[in-house]
């Protein structure tokens, strides 16, 4: 049976080539909020004097009764230097801050196609599987969102809670996406992304023919929504957007290509069209008129974030493998004729 053809990966040097060989600030592995910690508000603050239990400090400065301190305290509303605890007869030292929330600490965030990778008091980036929308893009079911379930999470610790989306990805494909915790935090990531984002790669099963076999570029107008342009959302001009293209391996058919694909400095943009408006569709889009179909995703998944923080400039680098399946859906080439 005839093999697969498999490319040589030169360096990747194209993204960095044209200016961005500059030296970044160092990048750090992902790194979440301490679980412990309580984040929903705060409705007391308290220090200890002296040498004292957590219990009768609860008793001589909110002047609630032994039964109503003890019922406090075990309820997990109680933080103790920043650490919440149910144990009434813990010894405080003098100075000891005390604090008491209004809500107990939620459990940490679990979902089966979503995991939060990254996160702090401005923004959380998560990765998402393929079956579950960024957004309620659809119209169909606007709570099984990772917009949605997220921010609900959020909510059990601060009612208040708000996210703010930053980037996208369809239902039929995985990868991160980045959230904003305050309009102040989406406005300074907003303006700055095209300098913060140093890669945003992809791994791709592609139908049709390649331009060559060494690394090239495609190119992809991005237009307004309609949305936009009835003046229902703030709309955007035409946007250039250009993917760089690492081929890595072909059927032996000739018609099916495992390649990468990083695009850089756009925020939203759409892998599907760049690829569409080149005469080139991925494995299972039959939005492009794909041969070939994957039930309900397509063989698109970002593998790549690199993106500096505003707010701290650290820079964030998250990596996830290229899918197994994906080499194994170019023995799928049978020698389908090419549109």
């Amino acid at each position: 049976m005839a093999k697969s053809k498999s490319y040589r990966s030169p360096k990747r040097s194209s993204s960095e080539s044209r200016g961005r060989s500059k030296a970044r600030p160092t990048g750090r592995s992902a790194r979440r909020l301490p679980s412990a910690v309580n984040t929903s508000p705060t409705q007391e603050t308290y220090s200890a004097e002296e040498q004292q239990s957590l219990l009768d400090l609860i008793i001589t400065k909110s002047g609630r009764s032994r039964t109503a301190a003890k019922r406090l305290i075990s309820s997990g509303r109680v933080s103790v230097a920043e650490t919440p605890t149910t144990m009434a007869t813990q010894m405080l030292e003098s100075g000891t801050a005390v604090t008491v929330h209004r809500l107990a600490p939620v459990a940490p965030f679990a979902h089966p196609l979503i995991s939060v990778e990254w996160e702090d008091d401005s923004y959380v980036v998560v990765h998402k599987k393929t079956g579950i929308p960024t957004v309620n893009t659809a119209h169909k079911d606007p709570r099984n969102t990772v917009l949605h379930i997220l921010s609900r999470h959020y909510k059990k610790s601060n009612p208040a809670a708000k996210l703010f989306m930053l980037s996208r990805l369809d239902k039929s494909s995985a990868g991160f996406v980045v959230f904003a915790k305050t309009t102040e935090a989406k406005e300074q990531l907003s303006r700055r992304w095209s300098s913060a984002i140093h890669h945003q790669r992809y791994a791709l099963v592609v139908e049709g023919t390649l331009p060559t076999t060494e690394p090239f570029e495609l190119t992809s107008v991005s237009t307004p929504s309609d949305d936009e342009s009835r003046g229902r959302t703030p709309a955007r001009t035409e946007t250039t957007v250009r993917a760089e293209v690492q081929p890595l391996t072909s059927s032996a058919g000739g018609n099916l290509h495992l390649v990468e694909a990083d695009v850089v400095g756009v925020r939203i943009y759409s892998m599907r069209k760049i690829f569409g408006d080149n005469k080139l569709r991925i494995f299972g889009d039959i939005r492009y008129h794909s041969h070939f179909c994957a039930k309900d995703q397509i063989a698109l998944a970002q593998t790549e974030l690199e993106l500096t923080m505003p707010h701290t400039g650290e820079t964030l680098r998250l990596r996830r493998p290229i899918p197994s399946h994906f080499r194994t859906l170019l023995a799928q080439d049978k020698g389908q004729s090419e549109e």
